[in-house]
């Protein structure tokens, strides 16, 4: 799946010389911190749950291409129940489904406080 909404932030961050940014993505009642590191080799993106003990990790590789898997299963399942779509709910959840809508989200411009690109090393 691409993740096409991370290429007009990644020219943004690059004109800022940024080599990652965090920004908030609002889901029905969840809010997620979300970071996007750009400056690792496949790029990251982690996306913490707030308020709620779990995380989204994510190589994000060319082209903006993820895995639409949410793993650990215990990830997995703690998104669905924080979602009020786990076992027993009638509302069935795709991950997939769930990275398009992240996808629409994603803004277009970084922070300009944000960490500034390190050197590779």
């Amino acid at each position: 799946m691409q993740l096409d909404g991370l290429r007009p932030l990644y020219q943004n961050m690059r004109a800022q010389n940024l080599g990652r940014v965090k920004f908030p993505y609002k889901l029905n009642h969840l809010v997620f911190d979300c970071l996007f590191f750009a400056d690792t080799r496949p790029f990251e993106l982690v996306m913490a749950c707030l308020g709620h003990n779990f995380a989204i990790f994510l190589e994000v590789h060319k082209g903006f291409v993820i895995r639409p898997f949410i793993e650990p299963p215990e990830t997995f399942n703690a998104l669905c129940e924080a979602l009020f779509q786990g076992k027993g709910s009638g509302n069935r959840f795709q991950a997939s489904a769930f990275f398009a809508e992240f996808n629409r989200h994603i803004p277009m411009l970084a922070p300009s406080s944000m960490w500034k690109a390190q050197p590779n090393r």
